[in-house]
């Protein structure tokens, strides 16, 4: 069986950016989890919002029950029903 040589194209160098660049690593596990690596501050931590500001935006996040269950060494991990995550531009 031969084997094809696969071309890489713009979007798999823009995805390994994300996951080897300096920026965060963010991880979901189904709707009940969030790990993000690369926090630099929790701004807002409630148990129907979170906001944590990451390097160039900041990671919104809306829900049900949520808390912030990890904050050390800019890894943080929030455990709840996560219906919403987005992005926010800083201003």
């Amino acid at each position: 069986m031969k084997r094809k040589k696969v071309a890489l194209d713009d979007s798999f160098s823009a995805l390994a950016e994300d996951i080897f660049g300096d920026g965060p690593f963010i991880e979901l596990r189904g709707r009940r989890e969030i790990s993000v690596q690369g926090c630099r501050r929790i701004l807002a931590c409630t148990e129907t919002e979170v906001l944590l500001r990451l390097r160039d935006t900041n990671l919104h996040l809306e829900g049900n029950g949520l808390r912030c269950t990890t904050y050390f060494s800019g890894a943080v991990s929030v455990h709840g029903e996560i219906t919403l995550l987005r992005f926010d531009e800083i201003v």
